[in-house]
């Protein structure tokens, strides 16, 4: 990765060229804008920016045309050992390539501020605990808008941060700091949302600090988990503070407290009480749901605490048994804080919510635990082979049965290339149809299954009926693969493994080719292993999203893919570029509820853009379902 072409425009807003080297060697134009303050065109800044993202994308280097910090690059090969010991599919650290130089350190303190929990008793500690005239008193509260995380619409980012500024600008009025603002489009490098919680945010806070530096020489960062529970996490207490230089130094506060602790704090602060903001949907236009897990446990301990009726930032005064049923435990901090809450809830006599919470936790477990896994794989083995021993008994399949087709309905945009010349309404069925769809069977028994959090339902379930390709689809695929023999094929939104039976299907037929599919939700990775596995060896896959992932797993151009992750349109189209960019001439790609109704989804306007887009010789819909091109 190449950083490059530092400017300021003015002295609140700053430019970089971030170009990438593997891959697709995109190239983004890289901002940071100030509010209410002036930025210095820092190259260490834009290293720490970028470091990360090159990293997760397979970067041999980053090279910044620019003097940073000899610390700072010290530092970052520390925390690559911490990173590497964390996350196994990361490859050799990027070297780093830039001059050095020592820039001296400005007087003042700042503390970041989102307008939650954790930022607010941080700031409630930090004024109390070191007053005016402390070095290390804050001055100022710095809010971040952070731009292209996820699938989050930009009006909804546009939201949050307007209401964090609001809060902002009330607490620095109450205690007497000056508020700012920054914007930056950094996640462009990566969008991932699991990259961003895991992996990045700190990173990201510690940039914005360096081009904060003319002013400030010191920053402060809130926990998120408590010493007790430590675990590998974006923001951390072995991380942050390597992510100084000599210039600015990173400081990651509120580790003692849990979160319960951290509600406390703020017991006597009716404005952080009113003004609190903690919402994780994706359309809270910048007010708190009540609903979301979040909302729901922040709730919980206010209401632990005795708050909750204080606590202007909600509209309810009570939590209800509904509440947290309507809920979904998702990782493990999220597991720390409602068990957190359990017994003040006993000495209130909630018996009620008591159960409710142990039954969501209940549910957590049993979604992590080996043994449902272990008996999903086994129901799945089961079923294989007992279609295996009902094909032994009943000999070869008769000749009309071997010959029987699959009827497609084809509705051509544009008619040519080899799909043009190739594809019919009428293909043979899969090698492996009749056991897939036994296996398929199997796994319909399983009942409702939890969604990953990143599809923002709390409490939200599918059953594998639903979401898996039909037999009439998976005989397509299974078809290209056999007529095309790509080398690489790669699906994400692996689900229950349907799909990929069926392209594993072709690829034993054709003796040649890999698959590599992507599964975000684990529990579902799951069952999707020991049913790929159930029809061939020839595939690898991966827990995590396609686009955090794909440098380190995809050894070369992508010959056959299949887009079935989250629907919605800005999903779809940014797929679709990383796509393009990663694949060999000719490749085909298939995208799969293109008719996706659900309001805000937008999924026929994605697809029928990709099916005009000039990089397209043939575009065609299947079934009413599954849009399939053939790029040029």
């Amino acid at each position: 990765m190449i950083l490059d072409e530092i400017r300021t425009i003015d002295d609140s807003h700053i430019e970089c060229e971030v170009r990438f080297e593997a891959g697709a060697r995109e190239v983004h134009r890289i901002f940071v804008s100030g509010e209410h303050t002036p930025l210095a065109p820092d190259p260490s800044g834009f290293l720490l920016g970028a470091w990360l993202p090159a990293w997760s994308a397979g970067e041999r280097r980053v090279r910044v045309e620019g003097p940073v910090c000899p610390q700072l690059a010290a530092n970052l090969q520390i925390a690559s050992t911490i990173i590497q010991r964390w996350f196994a599919d990361l490859g050799p650290a990027p070297v780093i390539e830039a001059p050095h130089d020592y820039r001296p350190p400005a007087t003042e303190a700042a503390a970041f501020l989102s307008g939650g929990v954790n930022s607010l008793a941080m700031i409630r500690t930090l004024t109390s605990s070191r007053p005016a005239g402390h070095p290390d008193h804050p001055t100022a509260l710095v809010v971040v808008d952070y731009q292209h995380v996820g699938d989050i619409p930009r009006q909804e980012t546009d939201a949050r941060f307007a209401a964090s500024m609001a809060i902002n600008a009330e607490i620095c009025r109450d205690l007497g700091l000056d508020a700012i603002g920054i914007r930056s489009n950094f996640c462009r490098l990566n969008t991932s949302m699991s990259f961003w919680m895991h992996r990045y945010h700190g990173t990201f806070l510690a940039s914005m600090a360096h081009f904060l530096g003319r002013r400030f020489r010191m920053f402060h960062i809130a926990s998120s988990y408590p010493a007790t529970h430590l675990a590998p996490w974006g923001s951390h207490p072995l991380l942050d503070p390597l992510y100084s230089s000599q210039h600015v130094r990173i400081s990651h506060e509120g580790v003692e407290l849990s979160r319960l602790g951290k509600i406390a704090q703020l017991r006597d602060w009716p404005l952080a009480l009113d003004r609190m903001y903690v919402c994780t949907s994706r359309s809270s236009d910048g007010r708190n749901c009540g609903t979301c897990d979040k909302c729901v446990r922040t709730k919980l301990h206010l209401l632990v605490e005795g708050l909750l009726p204080r606590a202007g930032a909600f509209a309810e005064n009570d939590v209800s048994a509904r509440d947290i049923e309507g809920i979904t435990i998702g990782s493990e901090y999220a597991r720390l804080c409602y068990e957190e809450s359990v017994p003040g809830l006993q000495r209130l006599g909630r018996t009620d919510l008591v159960d409710a919470v142990r039954k969501a936790v209940r549910d957590y477990h049993e979604r992590k635990s080996p043994t449902v896994i272990g008996s999903t794989r086994k129901l799945i083995r089961r079923a294989a082979l007992k279609a295996k021993r009902s094909v032994a008994l009943r000999g070869p399949l008769p000749v009309l049965a071997s010959r029987r087709q699959t009827r497609l309905e084809l509705r051509w945009i544009r008619r040519s290339g080899w799909l043009g010349a190739h594809l019919a309404e009428r293909i043979p069925p899969a090698p492996d149809n009749a056991k897939i769809q036994r296996v398929v069977r199997a796994t319909d028994r399983l009942g409702p299954q939890r969604l990953a959090p990143e599809y923002g339902e709390p409490g939200g379930t599918r059953t594998p009926d639903v979401v898996r390709s039909s037999s009439a689809c998976g005989n397509l695929y299974a078809w290209l693969v056999q007529q095309r023999r790509p080398s690489i094929v790669v699906e994400f939104g692996a689900a229950f493994g349907v799909s990929g039976m069926y392209f594993c299907s072709g690829l034993e037929a054709a003796a040649h080719g890999h698959l590599y599919s992507f599964e975000i939700n684990e529990a579902w990775a799951d069952i999707a292993e020991a049913n790929i596995a159930s029809i061939s060896k020839r595939f690898t896959l991966t827990r995590g999203a396609f686009e955090e992932c794909v440098a380190s797993v995809v050894p070369g151009p992508i010959d056959l893919a299949f887009v079935d992750g989250i629907h919605t349109y800005e999903f779809v189209r940014r797929q679709h570029e990383i796509l393009r960019a990663r694949s060999s001439r000719g490749a085909l790609i298939a995208f799969d509820d293109i008719d996706f109704k659900r309001p805000g989804a937008r999924m026929r306007e994605a697809w029928e853009e990709i099916a005009r887009d000039e990089c397209v010789a043939a575009a065609v819909e299947v079934n009413g379902r599954v849009g399939l091109i053939e790029l040029v």
